[in-house]
């Protein structure tokens, strides 16, 4: 919209503070984000937007298989439907449930979070939106599943301002918790999401688990 150049992927390094392009297949002309992995890394599922500058061609969730030598083609999902946003997408552990943030017309209002369900012959579910306990009139976007919590960012439910990171859990019966609110040192008065928390320990004495965030706070960027 601005005709600014588009997004691509990165990979830092936090031991030597290196940055490179992710490169093909991943990175394109176009626009790519939010990407999320397999626990064995054999598949990769992320957000890529067509269309010039200035022009919303939507956007669309691909994934990307590695055959033990290279990346694959990516290749979209089939479940989308054509114009509406689709983004943001998060696999499980075990590669059987995708999260994802969507523009839905049938949805509640703003972007909202569903989830598909992989199944034995690689097809996909159709998208079940989450449940009001979720979802709400404003924007749920930015999910993030580890284990059974799932992290997520939204501008309705109350919180410090803008957006704000959330996180609930699937109790016994099926139902997702009432959501909570990570406060501050977290959230802000501006926008906080993308949370990704990492799979490896900290060796740091009394943390528990660290991982990363977005903010666009004063003195962020």
């Amino acid at each position: 919209w601005t005709g600014n150049r588009y997004s691509d992927f990165f990979v830092f390094n936090p031991d030597n503070t290196t940055v490179r392009n992710y490169g093909a297949p991943f990175n394109t002309a176009d626009n790519e984000g939010t990407i999320s992995f397999t626990a064995d890394f054999r598949e990769a599922y992320f957000t890529r937007c067509t269309g010039a500058r200035r022009e919303d061609a939507f956007c669309r969730i691909l994934v990307s298989e590695f055959d033990g030598n290279a990346w694959k083609a990516p290749r979209q999902l089939e479940f989308q439907e054509r114009g509406i946003n689709y983004g943001h997408p998060s696999i499980s552990a075990d590669g059987k449930t995708l999260y994802f943030s969507c523009q839905h017309p049938d949805g509640w209002g703003g972007y909202d979070l569903y989830t598909v369900q992989k199944a034995a012959d690689g097809g996909w579910s159709e998208p079940k939106i989450l449940s009001r306990t979720v979802n709400t009139i404003g924007n749920e976007q930015f999910p993030f599943i580890y284990g059974d919590t799932l992290y997520f960012s939204s501008d309705f439910h109350p919180g410090m301002g803008g957006l704000d990171i959330f996180r609930t859990y699937r109790m016994p019966n099926g139902e997702w918790a009432p959501v909570f609110n990570l406060k501050p040192p977290l959230n802000s008065g501006s926008d906080d999401f993308a949370i990704a928390i990492s799979p490896e320990k900290s060796d740091k004495a009394g943390v528990v688990e660290s991982g990363f965030f977005s903010s666009n706070r004063p003195g962020a960027g």
